[in-house]
Formats: structure tokens, sequence, C-alpha cells
């Protein structure tokens, strides 16, 4: 039956400590009284969902099943930070006692009974919010590591704002999974992701053997399977799976022909052309020596595509993207331009040459060709070196207002305009890196030790390929990071410790990373993390707090990992109080 206070039961003979059903809004069966066998303690606290506060007392009250003694009591509670909260008994054997709960936080109490039976202590942790205080709901995604015995999942919290919240993340097992990818009664070998319909973004990924079969450990609820088989010929899918299917059925599809032709007209060989729809990709075609191709596609050819034509290299040629509904046959044709070469481009530092630089011509251009009559835009992404005088080869690159990321090496990265447009003689300047440094305090006021820099590199230094750059903050919360001069960034700081919200800045660049980061007020969410069933600690597992509202690309407000001891602590944004 369902109660309206906290409850939790001890069975007798269970061994180990029991956590309370934390009032987070998640729905819980509560066992009643007599329902299992031996001893049962059931903890009931009024109010069950207590606020702070310094007058107003909870009482906290035992009641004992299945025992055939006089029980007697004895309670423990402690505050948020630790210290012994002072009990003022209400009977005289213990069951019913009154504290004050002042702060906000986790209360964890504890139950002891001694009477004829043995009863093991029962531990609980009554959560205690914030006066006013506003809620906040979170997602949670859980990605334990192979071998844990649980697939990727996702579970919603509810928090209350000011105040620490433990909140223990149980795992459901899910289920063995066997099954085969086929064409017809031939096995097919091919990547599988098992999307569930309530969390798409939780997937599972597993391929299929040479003969078709596959294992994995699936949620028992239905699930969106993109197939893409490995064998030529046939189309990727994406398919819908129950826990009753045991075959994915894969085909040739449709085809969809075409052509792709350069500038001049001529037949354009060795380019790679795929279109998408809604994450499903046709197979990946490469032109002929006549510039032909041929994808073939599970959707009907009348679909809308999203579809991205790759040149040859040395071509000087962009990459084409468009989208539209373009039918059974399409010819795709880049705009007539000549590309322009980069032969004997000084690249240099001021007046000195810079031997050896790689430098990466990169940039978009509004319209670089059509696909099936539609304009189509284009991406730049060429690499050069330069020789032992600091200058480039006859690497060519489309004409338009680009830009050069150079890369010096140990991370001294610059990026320049370089405009080829009328293809003149020029050099590429390579200016000095900028150097951030700075300190970072915590949601506290604190400076903090330990604390996490991460520079995401965006738009053309994303283009390019450059990395993240990560660095943490030393003794006295400075920090210090290397950017390249102009070049723009998502940058964060954020609280290893959890203790302390994070700080997200996008698209900046140097001048617009602050000398002294700001971190926000959090709460710490921890707690342990179990897989129902296993008694093996869950190691090592990849747990994500994104809003509820997150979509594929949302960056987590908060990450971590599971420790050896399978416990976890994230810092999240506090949701304040009135």
């Amino acid at each position: 039956m369902k109660r309206l206070a906290l409850v939790l039961l001890a069975a007798c003979g269970a061994g180990g400590d029991s956590h309370g059903i934390q009032p987070d809004g998640n729905a819980s069966n509560d066992a009643a009284p007599g329902d299992g066998a031996g001893c049962q303690i059931v903890p009931v606290f009024n109010p069950p969902h207590p606020v702070a506060d310094a007058t107003a007392p909870v009482r906290a009250e035992a009641h004992v099943f299945g025992n055939a003694g006089v029980p007697m009591f004895t309670w423990t509670v402690h505050d948020p930070t630790g210290q012994p909260v002072t009990l003022t008994p209400e009977s005289t054997d213990g069951s019913m006692v009154d504290f004050l709960v002042p702060v906000p936080g986790d209360y964890p109490v504890v139950v002891q009974v001694s009477s004829g039976t043995l009863c093991p202590d029962l531990t609980t942790m009554l959560h205690v919010s914030q006066p006013g205080a506003h809620t906040a709901d979170y997602r949670v995604r859980i990605t334990p590591p192979s071998g844990a015995g649980a697939p990727p999942q996702d579970s919603i919290i509810q928090v209350m704002g000011g105040a620490d919240v433990t909140r223990d993340l149980v795992l459901d097992p899910g289920l063995a999974i066997n099954g085969s990818v086929k064409n017809g009664a031939t096995g097919v070998a091919a990547y599988l992701r098992f999307m569930p319909v309530s969390s798409p973004t939780g997937y599972v990924e597993v391929f299929s053997g040479a003969g078709g079969g596959f294992s994995t450990e699936l949620l028992g609820q239905n699930h969106q399977v993109l197939v893409v088989p490995m064998v030529p010929g046939l189309a990727p899918a994406l398919l819908n799976w129950t826990v009753q299917t045991t075959t994915l059925d894969v085909s040739a599809g449709n085809a969809i022909a075409g052509i792709v032709k350069d500038g001049s007209g001529a037949a354009l060989a060795g380019a790679q052309v795929q279109f998408t729809s809604n994450g499903v990709p046709s197979t990946l075609a490469t032109t002929a020596a006549d510039g032909s191709f041929t994808v073939r596609t599970s959707l009907a050819t009348s679909a809308t595509f999203d579809v991205t034509v790759a040149p040859p290299s040395g071509r000087g040629l962009p990459t084409l993207t468009a989208t539209g509904a373009f039918g059974a046959n399409v010819t795709i044709q880049y705009a007539n331009t000549a590309a322009c070469s980069l032969a004997n481009t000084p690249v240099k530092r001021g007046a000195t040459a810079e031997p050896g630089a790689a430098v990466t011509v990169v940039g978009t251009l509004a319209s670089a060709g059509t696909i099936g009559g539609a304009a189509a835009q284009g991406t730049v992404r060429i690499a050069a070196t330069a020789d032992g005088t600091g200058k480039l080869g006859a690497v060519l690159v489309p004409r338009g207002a680009l830009s050069a990321v150079v890369d010096l090496g140990g991370g001294d990265l610059s990026l320049s305009a370089l405009d080829t447009s009328a293809c003149p003689a020029q050099t590429i300047n390579a200016p000095t890196p900028s150097v951030v440094s700075g300190t970072i305090v915590d949601g506290s006021g604190a400076t903090l030790v330990g604390g996490l820099v991460e520079a995401t590199p965006v738009g053309d230094l994303a283009v390019a390929g450059v990395p993240q750059l990560v660095t943490l903050s030393g003794g006295n919360g400075a920090y210090s990071l290397q950017l390249a001069t102009g070049g723009h960034y998502d940058v964060t700081f954020s609280d290893p410790h959890a203790h302390s919200a994070p700080l997200s800045l996008a698209d900046v660049t140097a001048g617009g990373v602050p000398t002294t980061a700001l971190l926000g007020k959090a709460l710490k969410l921890s707690g342990g993390v179990s897989v129902i069933g296993n008694a093996n600690p869950v190691i090592g597992a990849s747990i994500q707090v994104f809003p509820l509202t997150a979509g594929p690309s949302t960056r987590p407000l908060g990450e971590t990992a599971s420790t050896q001891t399978s416990t976890y602590a994230v810092g999240i944004p506090d949701p304040g109080a009135m």
C-alpha cells in the first residue's frame, strides 16, 4: 500500500543498512507490515517532508512487526554537518522522539531495537528542505561500465533548493537479449544502436557477427534500433524492437542514383556521397570514373534528405551540403570557380618564417554548388605543411573568405584570415597565442583548488579539428589557458568536489574569458550506485545530470564517475528559494 509518510522496512537477517525513500517525487511501493517474514521496523516521520525550522520539531516514531519480545528503541540523529542532534523522548519505550531540524539538508537517522528477537539496526535519511525552496527536475543519465550487469539508463529526480541532496541510483539490470540481423534467410553483419523510446539518448551499441547473431542487455521496454549493415548493397534502417523481437530484417531498400560534376561540368570521380533523413543514413557511395553513384535507402526516394558530398583530395573543392526532396535521380554540380594554389605562400610569425608549420585552411562558402538544382553550402577543411623555408607547397583550396589555423606544435595555435577570392600572393600570419590567467572562486567565495577548466574549440577551430584544452587550478585557485588569438571557444569552469555549480561561457574569445571565474551556488547530489540483484560495486559508471528537457547535444550541468565504493557526488545548480 502507499504511505504518506517516509517509510522503510528492515528485514531480520537481511544484513546491512537500508536507505530511506527520498521525498523527491519518485514513486515507490512501500511494503505493508507483515508482508515479509521476520522482524520489520517501520519508522514514520511527521511531517513526512519537513522544512527547516528552529522551533517546530519533527516527530519520529518506530513500529516493529514480527517481533515476539517487548522492544525498546534507541535513536541516533545527526545534522547535515555530522553533528549529533538533541532528542526528546516522547514515549517510555523510546519508540517516539522529537528533534529540531534548524538547517536544511539530509539528516541520517539510526534506529536500534533491543528485544527478544534480533532486529538489524535501521538507517534512513530524512531530507529537510529550505523554507520557500524552489524545486527543479533533472534527468540523471547513468552509463555503467562494461560487465556491470546493467544497460545505460536515465533516472528522473526532483530536488528542492537550499540543501545538499542524497539520492541512491538503483539500476535496472535489464534483460539479456539474443537476436539476429537477416536479409531474408541470410545473416548480416551490422552495427546496431538500440534507443529506448522513453530516453533515446540512453542508447546501447552492439555489432552482429558475420552470421547476423548478437547479444546485449537492454531495458525491458520498447526501443527503436538503427541497423547499419556492413554488407554492400543493403540499406541502413530504423526498426521497432520489443522484448518479443528476435529478428531484425534489412533489405536493399530503394535506390537513389545521380552524378557529380566539377566546376567545369566534367565528371568528378572519387567523391563520397551520402543521404540522411531523421538520423537514418543511406549507404555511402563513391563516384565512378564517369561521376555516377548509387546509394540505397530504407526510406522512400520522395523523402526529404540531408545530402553530403565529400570531394576527392587534391582538387581544392569544399564539402557540399544541402537539404531537400530530390527524388530518385540527382545531379550534383560544383560552382564554376577555379581553385587557388597556395604554392610558395610563406607562413610567418612577425618577420620570422615558420618551417614545418602545420596549416589547416577552413571556412564556409554560402553557395559552392548545387544539389538537385538547390544551392549547396560548402565547408572547407584542407591541410598543408610548410617546407624547410616556411613556405607552403602547391596545395589547392577554394576561392573565398577563408581562415588559416596554424599549429606550431606544443599547443602553439593561431588563427588568421586568408582571403583567396582573387588568389593574390600573400603571407599567412601566425600571431602569438593569447594566454589567459585568472582565479577560480567557488560558490562560497573561497578560491578553488583543483578547479577544472575546459576550453572546447568552436567555429573555425572546431572545423580544423583542434582538440579540447583541459587544465586545473593550482593551490591558490589560479589557472592559465593558452588560446588561439581570435579563436572561439566554449569555456566551462567546474568544481570536481561538487561544492559549486559550473560557470559555462559559450562562443567566447580569449578576451571573453574572465580573470576571476565566479562559480555559482550548488547543491551536492550524492549517493550510492547499485544494480538490483547484484551485490558487486558499480565502479566507474558515468553519471551526467541534464535539464529535464535536454536535447541530444545539450551539455551536462554536472558529471562524474562512481567511485571504488560505488558512490558518487556531483554539483548541480541550486534551484534557490523565494
